[in-house]
C-alpha cells in the first residue's frame, strides 16, 4: 500500500477521531437501549449464569414506546404551502404566489405518499425515543441526467431512507442537535468489494482490500449478524476476497465547510471519491435529525432511556425475586419421623394426589409435618409499584394509558394528570411536525435538481379543483377542440405540470394542525357536524372545499371522484333553478296583475274623463262669461252713445 497524502491522511484522522469518539460516548448506550426494547434485559443465555431460577423482563422501554409513539407521530399527515412572498419571479415574469403555493402543494402531497416518507420517518421518531437522535437521509442515486419524476420514484433514484443512529458520524466538536455547527459528517456504510469496484462514481477501487468480516451475533446481541472489524489486520486470510462474508466498511464524507464530499475506507491509501461539490445541494445536510430532550453544550442529545434505565434494571430484579419466592413457597415441604413413617411412603405421599393417605406408628400429628416458608415481603410489591409509577412519571405517562388501571382520588386529580401529559406530548408533536416539513423542504431540493421539467404528477381531487378554479393554466389539457355549441373548448385533466421555477420557490411547509393524534370514528363524525353546521351559517366558508372536508371527516375520502360533481355544473343547475322559480312566481301573479292593471287603466280612464269634462265646463263658463261681459259692455256703449246724441 502507498503513502497517502497529506490531506487524505488529515480526513483519514478526522474520521477516526469522529468514529472513535461516538462510539466511545453513545454507541453503546444505543445498542443497550435497542436490546431492551426487544426484551433482551440480562445479558446471557447461560443457565449456570442465571442470578435467579427466573429471570423476570417487565419491559417498560418497550411498553413507553408503544405509548408515546401513537399520540406524537402524524395521522393522515396532510401539509400545507404558503407563499413566503406576495409574487413568484419566474423566466415568464412574475407570478401569484398562492397560486403556485398551491400547485406545490399538490407535489409536496404527492411526494409524501408515493416515496412513503411516512413510513421511514415513524422508524426515526422510535429511533429518537430509544436513542440520542434519529435520522433520515434525503438523496439521488440514479443517473446524473435529469428524468421523469414517476420513473424515479419508480426506480428509487429518489429516496428517504432511515439510517441507524450509530451510522451518522457527528463532528465531535458540534453542540447543537440539528447539526448546523458540525463542519463535517460521516455517513458510514459496510458493502462487499464486488459492489465498490463495479461502482462506477467511485475510483481507486483496484488493490482495495475488505477490512471488516461478517460474523453470527450471539443470542445476547442485536440482530442475527455483527460486522467484525479488522483495521489492524486488514490482510487477514479471514477478509480476504475469496471470502463471502468479507465486508469493506467506509464512510461518506460531507464536508459543509468546502461544499466537498469524499469517499474514505479507513484501511486504504486513496480516497475512492473525491467531489469539489456535493452530488446534492443541501442548505445543511442530507441526513435531517429528530430529538426530544436538549442536552447542553453536548453533540448528541438525551435519550428517554438514558434517564431510567437503571430503574429498569432494580424492577427486573425484584420481579424475579418475587417468583423466586413465590414459587420456592408454592411447592410444598415435608419432614417426617423415620422413627413412626416410612421414608418410601413419605415420598409417595408428597407426590401422591389430592385425599392422599398414609400409615402412621402412634399419633399422626408425629409422623409427617408441612414446613412453611415465610411470606413475601409487602415492600417487595410496593418498591416494584412505585419503580413503575417513577418511571411513567419521567416519561409523562399515565398508567391508565399504558393500558393499567389507576387509582385517583378525585375526577379532578385526573384531569390535571392529563393535561400534564397532554402538554409534554404537544411539546414532542410539535418537534415531529417540524421534522416532517424539513424532510419535505429536503426531498423538493432533490426533485428541483434532478427531475426534467415536463413530468406530471397526478392530482388529488381537492387540488385539482382548486387549481381549476385558480390556475387552470398549470393542468395537463387536451388540445382544443370544438364545442357542441360550436365554441372552442380545452379539456383539463386531474395532472400538474412540473417546472423548476415553480420548486424554487421560496415557501413555508407546515403539517396540518391537529393531525398528530388518531381520533375515533365518533370524534370525526362531530367534527364533521360541527363544520357542516357552521358552513351553512357562515358565507365565507367555500362549499365546494366544506363537503370535501366533510366527506373525508366521514370517511369517504375514496369516493370523492365519483360522488363529487363539477362545482361550475351545479352553479349552473342552480342558476337555471333560480330563474326557473323566477318565472313561476310571474305566471302565478299574472292574473292578480291583469286585473289590478285593467283596475288601473279603467280608474285612469274615468280620471280622464272627468278632467276632460271638467276643463269642458270651464271652458264653456269662461266663454259664457266672455259673451256677457262682451253684452254688458256693448249695452253701456249703447247708453253713452245715446246720452250724447239727447245732449
Amino acid at each position: 500500500m502507498s503513502e497517502p497524502t497529506k490531506k487524505y491522511k488529515r480526513w483519514l484522522d478526522r474520521v477516526k477521531f469522529a468514529r472513535d469518539t461516538q462510539e466511545n460516548k453513545i454507541n453503546d448506550n444505543i445498542d443497550l437501549s435497542y436490546k431492551y426494547y426487544q426484551g433482551k434485559h440480562w445479558g446471557h443465555n447461560i443457565e449456570d449464569d442465571l442470578l435467579y431460577n427466573d429471570e423476570i423482563v417487565d419491559n417498560m422501554v418497550y411498553t413507553a414506546v408503544a405509548t408515546i409513539k401513537p399520540s406524537i407521530i402524524l395521522n393522515r399527515p396532510k401539509i400545507f404551502v404558503k407563499p413566503k412572498r406576495r409574487q413568484l419571479e419566474t423566466r415568464q415574469g412574475p407570478i401569484d404566489a398562492t397560486s403556485a403555493a398551491l400547485r406545490m402543494e399538490g407535489l409536496a402531497n404527492f411526494l409524501m405518499d408515493e416515496l412513503e416518507i411516512q413510513d421511514e420517518l415513524e422508524k426515526c421518531v422510535v429511533d429518537a425515543l430509544l436513542a440520542p437522535q434519529g435520522y433520515v437521509m434525503v438523496g439521488f442515486d440514479g443517473k446524473a441526467i435529469e428524468s421523469d419524476i414517476i420513473s424515479m420514484i419508480r426506480n428509487e433514484e429518489i429516496f428517504v431512507r432511515r439510517i441507524s443512529p450509530k451510522d451518522v458520524i457527528r463532528d465531535p466538536e458540534a453542540t447543537d442537535h440539528d447539526l448546523k455547527d458540525d463542519k463535517y459528517i460521516c455517513i458510514k456504510w459496510v458493502k462487499t468489494l464486488d459492489e465498490l469496484k463495479d461502482d462506477p462514481n467511485l475510483k481507486n477501487t483496484s488493490d482495495l482490500k475488505p477490512n471488516s468480516l461478517v460474523e453470527p451475533n450471539k443470542k445476547d446481541m442485536l440482530g442475527s449478524f455483527t460486522i467484525k472489524r479488522f483495521e489492524d489486520d486488514a490482510d487477514s486470510a479471514f477478509t480476504s476476497e475469496e471470502n463471502d462474508l468479507a465486508r469493506v466498511e467506509g464512510y461518506d464524507v460531507w464536508d459543509k465547510e468546502n461544499q466537498t464530499f469524499k469517499v474514505v475506507v479507513l484501511t486504504h491509501d486513496k480516497f475512492l471519491r473525491d467531489d469539489n461539490e456535493w452530488p446534492t445541494k443541501f442548505d445543511r445536510f442530507p441526513v435531517e435529525p429528530i430529538w426530544f430532550n436538549f442536552n447542553p453544550d453536548e453533540t448528541h442529545a438525551l435519550a428517554d432511556t438514558d434517564v431510567y434505565l437503571s430503574k429498569q434494571n432494580l424492577l427486573n430484579r425484584i420481579l424475579s425475586k418475587v417468583l423466586d419466592h413465590v414459587k420456592r413457597a408454592a411447592d410444598q415441604k415435608y419432614a417426617y419421623n423415620k422413627r413412626t413413617v416410612d421414608r418410601k411412603a413419605a415420598e409417595d405421599f408428597a407426590k401422591g394426589p389430592s385425599a392422599s393417605i398414609i400409615g402412621v406408628k402412634g399419633d399422626p400429628a408425629n409422623g409427617i409435618a408441612i414446613i412453611r416458608d415465610a411470606a413475601v415481603s409487602g415492600d417487595l410489591y410496593a418498591t416494584a409499584s412505585a419503580l413503575k409509577a417513577d418511571i411513567f412519571r419521567e416519561l409523562g405517562i399515565g398508567q391508565f394509558e399504558a393500558g393499567g388501571a389507576e387509582k385517583l382520588q378525585t375526577a379532578k386529580e385526573a384531569s390535571l394528570i392529563q393535561q400534564g401529559i397532554s402538554s409534554r406530548r404537544a411539546d414532542r408533536s410539535k418537534m415531529v411536525e417540524k421534522f416532517y416539513a424539513r424532510v419535505i423542504r429536503k426531498v423538493l431540493h432533490v426533485v428541483q435538481q434532478h427531475v426534467q421539467e415536463d413530468s406530471e404528477i397526478p392530482l388529488d381531487d381537492s387540488t385539482f379543483d382548486s387549481l381549476q378554479r385558480m390556475n387552470p393554466g398549470a393542468l395537463a389539457a387536451s388540445e382544443p377542440f370544438v364545442g357542441d355549441l360550436g365554441q372552442e373548448v380545452v379539456e383539463n385533466y386531474p395532472f400538474m405540470k412540473l417546472d423548476k421555477d415553480l420548486i424554487r420557490g421560496d415557501f413555508n411547509f407546515k403539517i396540518v394542525s391537529g393531525s398528530t393524534s388518531s381520533e375515533s370514528d365518533m370524534i370525526r363524525l362531530q367534527k364533521a357536524k360541527l363544520l357542516f353546521d357552521f358552513a351553512m351559517q357562515n358565507p365565507l366558508i367555500d362549499r365546494v372545499e366544506s363537503t370535501k372536508v366533510i366527506m373525508e371527516l366521514g370517511g369517504f375520502e375514496e369516493y370523492l371522484g365519483r360522488l363529487m360533481r363539477n362545482p361550475a355544473e351545479v352553479q349552473r343547475e342552480a342558476q337555471m333553478r333560480a330563474q326557473q322559480r323566477l318565472q313561476a312566481e310571474i305566471a302565478v301573479d299574472k292574473p292578480k296583475r291583469d286585473t289590478d292593471l285593467q283596475k288601473t287603466q279603467m280608474k285612469s280612464m274615468t280620471a280622464l274623463q272627468q278632467e276632460q269634462m271638467r276643463q269642458a265646463g270651464e271652458t264653456q263658463r269662461t266663454k259664457e262669461d266672455n259673451q256677457t261681459k262682451t253684452l254688458t259692455k256693448m249695452f253701456d256703449m249703447a247708453k253713452d252713445r245715446s246720452k250724447d246724441n239727447g245732449n
